[in-house]
Protein backbone atom coordinates (compact mmCIF):
# COMPACT_ATOMS: atom_id res chain seq x y z
CA UNK A 1 0.00 0.00 0.00
CA UNK A 2 1.37 3.51 -1.04
CA UNK A 3 0.88 6.66 1.40
CA UNK A 4 0.21 10.47 0.03
CA UNK A 5 3.75 10.71 0.29
CA UNK A 6 4.65 8.25 -2.33
CA UNK A 7 5.78 5.83 0.86
CA UNK A 8 5.62 2.03 1.07
CA UNK A 9 4.33 1.76 4.39
CA UNK A 10 3.55 -2.05 3.98
CA UNK A 11 7.08 -3.32 3.51
CA UNK A 12 10.04 -3.15 6.11
CA UNK A 13 10.71 0.37 7.78
CA UNK A 14 13.05 2.12 6.83
CA UNK A 15 14.48 2.89 10.51
CA UNK A 16 13.20 1.77 13.96
CA UNK A 17 13.03 3.90 17.02
CA UNK A 18 12.88 1.47 19.96
CA UNK A 19 12.31 1.51 23.87
CA UNK A 20 9.92 5.00 24.09
CA UNK A 21 6.90 6.57 21.71
CA UNK A 22 7.55 9.19 19.41
CA UNK A 23 4.29 10.97 19.73
CA UNK A 24 5.29 11.26 23.78
CA UNK A 25 8.55 13.15 22.85
CA UNK A 26 6.52 15.33 19.87
CA UNK A 27 4.25 16.16 22.38
CA UNK A 28 7.08 16.93 25.36
CA UNK A 29 9.07 19.34 22.52
CA UNK A 30 5.38 20.79 21.33
CA UNK A 31 4.82 21.76 25.03
CA UNK A 32 8.29 23.13 25.92
CA UNK A 33 8.64 25.29 23.06
CA UNK A 34 4.91 26.47 23.97
CA UNK A 35 5.52 26.80 27.56
CA UNK A 36 9.09 28.81 27.28
CA UNK A 37 7.77 30.81 24.70
CA UNK A 38 4.90 32.06 27.31
CA UNK A 39 7.63 32.31 30.18
CA UNK A 40 9.52 34.85 28.14
CA UNK A 41 6.37 36.67 27.08
CA UNK A 42 5.01 37.21 30.60
CA UNK A 43 8.72 37.48 32.11
CA UNK A 44 9.83 41.15 33.08
CA UNK A 45 13.14 41.05 31.06
CA UNK A 46 11.73 43.72 29.01
CA UNK A 47 13.69 41.70 25.86
CA UNK A 48 16.43 41.09 27.07
CA UNK A 49 16.20 37.55 26.66
CA UNK A 50 15.97 34.99 23.70
CA UNK A 51 12.63 36.81 22.48
CA UNK A 52 11.37 33.58 21.92
CA UNK A 53 8.22 34.66 22.80
CA UNK A 54 6.15 33.88 18.88
CA UNK A 55 7.56 30.63 18.54
CA UNK A 56 4.78 29.44 20.88
CA UNK A 57 2.11 30.13 18.62
CA UNK A 58 4.09 29.90 15.61
CA UNK A 59 6.17 26.65 16.31
CA UNK A 60 5.13 25.40 19.62
CA UNK A 61 1.63 24.58 19.17
CA UNK A 62 1.82 22.73 15.83
CA UNK A 63 4.91 20.78 17.02
CA UNK A 64 2.05 19.88 20.03
CA UNK A 65 -0.44 18.71 17.58
CA UNK A 66 1.82 16.44 15.80
CA UNK A 67 2.77 14.91 18.45
CA UNK A 68 -0.56 14.04 19.62
CA UNK A 69 -1.47 13.48 16.01
CA UNK A 70 1.30 10.72 16.06
CA UNK A 71 -0.02 9.18 20.11
CA UNK A 72 -3.93 8.98 18.01
CA UNK A 73 -2.06 6.86 15.18
CA UNK A 74 0.29 5.07 17.96
CA UNK A 75 -0.03 1.19 18.14
CA UNK A 76 1.71 0.43 21.23
CA UNK A 77 4.47 -2.41 20.92
CA UNK A 78 2.70 -6.04 22.23
CA UNK A 79 4.55 -7.44 25.57
CA UNK A 80 6.57 -10.30 25.15
CA UNK A 81 6.34 -12.76 28.28
CA UNK A 82 9.34 -15.43 28.46
CA UNK A 83 11.68 -17.05 30.98
CA UNK A 84 15.38 -17.03 30.26
CA UNK A 85 15.08 -21.02 29.25
CA UNK A 86 12.34 -20.20 26.59
CA UNK A 87 14.14 -17.03 25.27
CA UNK A 88 17.60 -19.20 25.11
CA UNK A 89 15.16 -21.60 22.89
CA UNK A 90 13.81 -19.05 20.87
CA UNK A 91 16.84 -17.99 19.61
CA UNK A 92 18.26 -21.13 18.58
CA UNK A 93 14.97 -22.12 17.18
CA UNK A 94 13.90 -19.17 15.42
CA UNK A 95 14.54 -18.63 11.86
CA UNK A 96 14.83 -15.10 9.91
CA UNK A 97 11.61 -13.95 9.58
CA UNK A 98 10.25 -15.19 13.17
CA UNK A 99 12.46 -12.91 14.09
CA UNK A 100 11.67 -10.08 12.12
CA UNK A 101 7.96 -10.87 12.96
CA UNK A 102 8.70 -10.27 17.14
CA UNK A 103 10.41 -6.83 16.03
CA UNK A 104 7.29 -5.62 14.32
CA UNK A 105 5.52 -6.39 17.13
CA UNK A 106 7.54 -5.20 20.03
CA UNK A 107 8.03 -1.87 18.35
CA UNK A 108 5.63 1.37 18.64
CA UNK A 109 3.85 1.82 14.94
CA UNK A 110 1.87 4.73 13.41
CA UNK A 111 -0.32 4.53 11.21
CA UNK A 112 -1.93 1.08 10.59
CA UNK A 113 -4.79 -0.63 11.90
CA UNK A 114 -3.98 -3.37 14.11
CA UNK A 115 0.32 -5.36 14.41
CA UNK A 116 1.23 -7.17 11.30
CA UNK A 117 -1.96 -5.80 9.62
CA UNK A 118 -1.35 -6.39 5.94
CA UNK A 119 -0.34 -9.70 6.67
CA UNK A 120 -3.57 -10.29 7.99
CA UNK A 121 -5.26 -8.78 5.37
CA UNK A 122 -3.37 -10.50 2.59
CA UNK A 123 -3.85 -14.12 4.58
CA UNK A 124 -7.68 -13.23 4.06
CA UNK A 125 -8.23 -13.15 7.86
CA UNK A 126 -10.20 -9.86 7.89
CA UNK A 127 -13.64 -10.27 8.57
CA UNK A 128 -16.01 -7.43 6.30
CA UNK A 129 -17.17 -4.49 8.47
CA UNK A 130 -15.52 -5.86 11.86
CA UNK A 131 -12.24 -4.68 13.05
CA UNK A 132 -8.54 -6.41 12.38
CA UNK A 133 -7.88 -9.17 14.95
CA UNK A 134 -5.94 -7.57 17.95
CA UNK A 135 -2.78 -9.15 19.33
CA UNK A 136 -2.43 -8.92 22.80
CA UNK A 137 0.31 -10.77 23.73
Amino acid sequence: MIGGAGVNNAGEPPFEIRGFSLGNLVILAGVVVTFASFAEYLSESGGDGLNVSGLGFVYGIPIFLAGAALKYAEIEPVPCYSTPDGERIFESKATDIIQKIKQDVTRHRYGDEAHLDTTVKKLGLVVPGKDYPQLQE
